[in-house]
């Protein structure tokens, strides 16, 4: 089978680049806007402008480094990070320190800089933005800004402490639904993978191998099984039929399928009824021969199909999750898989009923 290539999971550089652009752009017009409502006086928003805007002109060659090597752009992104943090407590002192509202600039700063840029990148600035608020508050306490200013230590550490928890729990909850998405689209990589080789003429028992093959992709199965009969499309009577196991990094190994299943068997059930069956386990009194290929098999996925002359099932033993269920995103790949082999399976009984059947051109007789 294709082996899908491994996806670009890397935001490039020069994406982090502009976003953090456009969210220097963002609070180079809010904090004014704010200041404006808030009525606070001009010598303040006047302050707060010629801090924000210098400093967002400076930035704006970092467009032109979307195209620049990896390390000079990559350099130009830590530089401009740490302006924005040496930039964001400029504006954190102006606003009142501790006591204004500039700690909330701060906090959604440093959140939007861990969803937008990296998780790493969050944290860093996390870190950065504690030292130079604890610089800040020793140069006011020693009086270096102008009178002495003293600050209550146990407020600096709520406020660390704060900053820091907001990041770590935007990163943990962002990493959560990012792994997700990885898996999501390397269950589509199998699922075009599967299709592609597909593509081509292939036979029955070869299909029904790509479909163990790709059911034990990565994320996806530990074991898988299929079941391929001929049936007749008008009665919907099975003729003789295929098996094909796959495991997880091993051989792929064919079996003769039973003539016949019992009719409380999984297998009937999920063709009787038309829809993907879920079991913790298989029943040996009802399913004693697939009990025998998969012995042990847990969090079992019965996806059945009939399509035109053939019949069958993908049986899927998911890996485990917690308290023992199924992803949902295992079920829906399983599905998608089934469903196109399927269709390639109809096609490969067809065409071989077709070979089989056609009248051979008539030779001509020697005189």
């Amino acid at each position: 089978m294709t082996t899908p290539a491994p996806a670009a999971d890397l935001i490039p550089v020069g994406t982090r680049l502009r976003w953090m652009l456009l969210l220097r752009a963002v609070v180079m017009a809010i904090v004014p806007a704010g200041l404006l409502v808030d009525g606070a006086d001009h010598e303040q928003i006047h302050h707060v402008v010629l801090l924000t805007v210098p400093w967002f002109v400076l930035t704006l060659p970092t467009l032109l480094l979307g195209r620049a090597p990896r390390a000079v752009a990559l350099g130009a992104f830590n530089v401009s990070m740490l302006g924005d943090g040496l930039l964001l407590c400029l504006l954190w002192r102006a606003l009142g320190g501790l006591d204004g509202p500039g700690g909330h600039l701060v906090f959604l700063h440093c959140a939007a800089v861990t969803l937008l840029a990296s998780f790493r990148t969050g944290v860093k600035l996390t870190v950065w933005q504690g030292l130079l608020a604890l610089v800040t508050l020793e140069a006011g306490a020693a009086g270096i800004w102008g009178a002495a200013t003293p600050f209550a230590l146990g407020d600096l550490i709520v406020y660390q402490g704060t900053l820091l928890i907001t990041v770590l729990v935007t990163a943990a909850v962002a990493a959560v639904n990012e792994r997700e998405v990885r898996r999501r689209r390397a269950d589509s990589d199998v699922v075009r993978a599967l299709a592609a080789d597909l593509a081509a003429d292939r036979g029955a028992a070869e299909i029904a191998g790509l479909l163990a093959g790709a059911g034990t992709g990565p994320l996806i199965g530990t074991r898988a099984l299929v079941l391929a009969y001929r049936r007749d499309p008008h009665t919907g009577t099975r003729g003789p039929g295929i098996a094909v196991l796959q495991r997880q990094g091993g051989a792929v190994t064919h079996h003769e399928a039973p003539a016949a299943h019992s009719p409380r068997s999984v297998v009937s059930r999920a063709l009787a009824q038309s829809r993907t069956l879920l079991v913790s386990h298989l029943d040996p009194d009802q399913d004693d021969w697939l009990t025998a290929v998969l012995p042990g098999a847990r969090n079992v996925i019965v996806v059945p199909y009939a399509v035109g002359g053939v019949a069958g099932a993908l049986l899927l033993e998911a890996p485990p999750v917690r308290w023992g269920r199924v992803e949902h995103r295992v079920q829906d790949a399983a599905e998608h898989l089934t469903a196109l082999a399927a269709a390639a399976l109809a096609r490969a009984v067809l065409a071989e009923d077709l070979a089989r059947t056609s009248p051979v051109d008539a030779q001509p007789v020697p005189a």
